[in-house]
């Protein structure tokens, strides 16, 4: 795989993952729960992927076992927020506030590994703050809408899973660890759903194909199109290619759920994409470091 066609891949994930927020919108709009929707989603994806990758089920090993059950813990958490907050905000500041996970990593990084984020690293958080502000407050008290809030708590275990995907991904199998994940988010979900007693067989067509969608491409084909395509690019191009969910969310709620778009949710959305380049680029300083590594 060339360099140019890994970029194209990943561009694709980010496409898949933003058109993923429209779909997850229109099933919880027809009524599904969001936990059931989060089973069915990860159920469809551990389905997809073992199919692919049965083989691999006979070699996993108590270390990956442990490994891929701690991100699969973040990974449910990180779901559960953003799909219940979906529930009370809209689609498209659903995804730029899940956005912000990348701009948390470097202080995870710093907490575990005691290497201080640099200034881009700091410029970015405020960049980031900003545009949650000009996105996320509304009216004369300054208030957060409870979705935004729940989103919010959502980026910081994806942020987590972020830090530790990249930290144990270099000691174990990356193909077993992604199926363990799945599996434990996939238990914990219905575990979630017998409790709340959100388990129905009444599902629309509509809701069945949207779930469908983000259990196979927005959850199954984009982890392992990931996992392949960044084999051939730098990280800081990676992120930032990744990073374009952020700008298809939008866009595509406001042509298919007709969500409107006002200048300040503009100005806010940039801001917030702005300071995910600026923390994964340094914007061009350290590049030639980065690349001699």
């Amino acid at each position: 795989m060339k360099k140019y066609s890994a970029d194209l891949g990943l561009l694709l994930v980010g496409f898949i993952w933003g058109t993923g927020f429209t779909a997850t919108k229109i099933g919880l709009d027809g009524g599904i729960t969001p936990y059931y929707m989060m089973f069915l989603r990860a159920a469809f994806a551990s389905i997809f992927i073992s199919v692919i990758f049965f083989r691999e089920l006979r070699n996993v090993t108590r270390r990956e076992v442990l490994a891929g059950v701690l991100l699969g813990v973040f990974l449910y958490l990180g779901f559960s927020f953003q799909t219940v907050g979906l529930v009370y905000t809209t689609a498209s500041k659903n995804a730029f506030l899940t956005a912000i996970n990348v701009v948390l990593v470097p202080y995870l990084y710093w907490m575990f590994y005691k290497k201080r984020p640099d200034i881009f690293a700091v410029l970015s958080a405020v960049l980031c703050l900003c545009g949650i502000g000009l996105l996320s407050l509304t009216g004369t008290d300054f208030s957060l809408n409870k979705g935004d809030i729940l989103t919010m708590i959502c980026a910081v275990f994806f942020a987590c899973h972020i830090t530790f995907t990249g930290i144990l991904s270099k000691k174990v199998d990356a193909i077993r660890l992604n199926l363990v994940q799945m599996y434990t988010m996939t238990v914990f979900s219905f575990i979630t759903c017998v409790f709340n007693g959100s388990i129905t067989l009444n599902v629309t067509q509509t809701q069945f194909l949207a779930v469908l969608y983000l259990g196979i491409f927005s959850t199954g084909i984009c982890f392992l199109l990931q996992t392949t395509c960044q084999q051939y690019t730098t990280p800081a191009r990676a992120s930032i290619l990744l990073c374009t969910e952020s700008l298809f969310a939008p866009v595509l709620s406001f042509l298919i759920l007709h969500e409107v778009l006002t200048p300040k949710a503009i100005a806010g959305a940039a801001l917030i994409l702005i300071s995910v380049i600026v923390s994964e680029t340094k914007l061009g300083f350290g590049a030639k470091k980065e690349q001699s590594t």
